[in-house]
């Protein structure tokens, strides 16, 4: 962590406000930032590269809406052979150049009988269904406690601001709990029910380790979803007979890009009007 914050430190010497990471299908925000300097992730010791489709793997410092910014365009998965810690390093290293807020988006299959392709979802809780936890092991307590609270991981205040700049700007915005699933594979069946009975609204691969390392460091989180693939799964038997017999189309990757894509100027303007509020505190 820290040597990879020296190598950044030495090349780009600005204290970042918040650091932002870009999930599937969710690259173009890269595009309004105004960049002083950009490197592939090959170059910065230690971080992991990417495999995922739809993600550049490109670190870019600068400035989005009035505050010094490191922007991940692409995140590491568990599925990709790493740990949880090095799937959270992003965010250790963000950490350690000064940055106080974390954005990370990301796109999951939707549960919530009122979600839609397309939908963004404000995050307002997790299930870590991943088996990993990027705090096993040693702890600093100079950084944070060995036993962490998260019962308030999504800051409340960043959420409220969300919910206000999305009614400005008419844009729909459900909340939820994200389930985070180890993957590659998605969700059976028998799995989306599992996961809808124990209170999850959408289900995806990532995300969980960085809130978890973030709220180990103090930093503020704010996380969004778009909802790329639909899960309804029934709850009676009956019901469930009848799904079977309904032919369901196959979720692909290629899909999931797409319908992120779609959704992605409505979260980029989101989250570049959240920034806004933040560089006017």
């Amino acid at each position: 962590m820290s040597e990879a914050a020296t190598w950044i430190r030495t090349r780009w010497n600005v204290r970042p406000r918040a650091t932002i990471i870009l999930g599937t299908g969710l690259s173009r925000l890269a595009e309004d930032v105004r960049i002083d300097a950009a490197f592939d992730y090959s170059r910065v010791p230690h971080i992991p590269t990417v495999t995922a489709i739809g993600h550049a793997g490109r670190l870019l410092c600068g400035r989005l809406a009035g505050l010094p910014v490191l922007v991940w365009n692409g995140r590491c998965h568990l599925y990709e052979g790493w740990s949880a810690s090095q799937a959270a390093l992003a965010v250790c290293v963000a950490g350690a150049l000064g940055a106080e807020l974390l954005v990370t988006t990301s796109a999951s299959g939707g549960l919530n009988p009122e979600y839609q392709v397309g939908d963004i979802v404000l995050i307002d809780d997790h299930i870590n269904l991943l088996g990993r936890n990027p705090l096993i092991g040693p702890n600093d307590d100079r950084i944070g406690p060995r036993f962490l609270d998260v019962s308030r991981a999504y800051d409340p205040r960043l959420s409220r601001l969300a919910e206000q700049c999305a009614r400005r700007r008419g844009i729909k915005l459900q909340r939820g709990v994200y389930a985070a699933m180890l993957g590659p594979t998605y969700e059976t069946p028998a799995e989306a029910r599992f996961l809808r009975w124990i209170g999850a609204d959408m289900a995806g691969m990532s995300l969980v380790p960085e809130v978890l390392v973030a709220v180990h460091l103090g930093l503020r989180v704010l996380a969004f979803s778009v909802i790329t693939n639909l899960h309804r799964p029934a709850s009676r038997k009956s019901d469930r007979a009848k799904a079977r017999q309904v032919r369901k189309e196959p979720t692909r990757g290629e899909d999931v890009v797409a319908a992120a894509a779609e959704a992605e100027p409505r979260l980029r303007q989101l989250v570049q009007d959240v920034l806004r509020q933040e560089a006017e505190r």
